[in-house]
């Protein structure tokens, strides 16, 4: 009986997929907004609450060609901004989907005032 004193351990390596990996394109960019930055230690509103109580109008919100009011108003937190809640309905492929519509838009740093 002879013994093999030549073997060698095999390594296993992973072998390269067949097809070579194709780069994602880019996703397409997205309309930006104006950035309003807040300068540090400004806690301050750009209004006061009475005067946005007193002279701030309902502005319109359209949802799928349908216009909602959202009205202003003061929170129970103190703060203050615009607000409305309802059913909106929104074509999706095709059908009606009936959504719950909440519209809180808050005065930035207005509960401070």
């Amino acid at each position: 009986m002879s013994t093999n004193t030549n073997a060698k351990s095999a390594v296993l390596t992973p072998i390269a997929s067949a097809q070579p990996e194709t780069p994602k394109a880019p996703a397409p960019a997205k309309a930006q907004e104006p950035v309003v930055q807040a300068v540090k230690g400004d806690k301050q509103p750009d209004i006061s609450k009475a005067d946005f109580l007193a002279h701030a109008k309902s502005i319109t919100l359209t949802i799928d060609g349908v216009e909602y009011s959202v009205d202003p108003r003061q929170f129970s937190t103190g703060s203050y901004g615009y607000f409305h809640t309802g059913k909106a309905h929104v074509k999706v492929n095709g059908v009606s989907v009936k959504c719950q519509l909440q519209v809180n838009c808050t005065v930035v740093n207005s509960k401070n005032a």
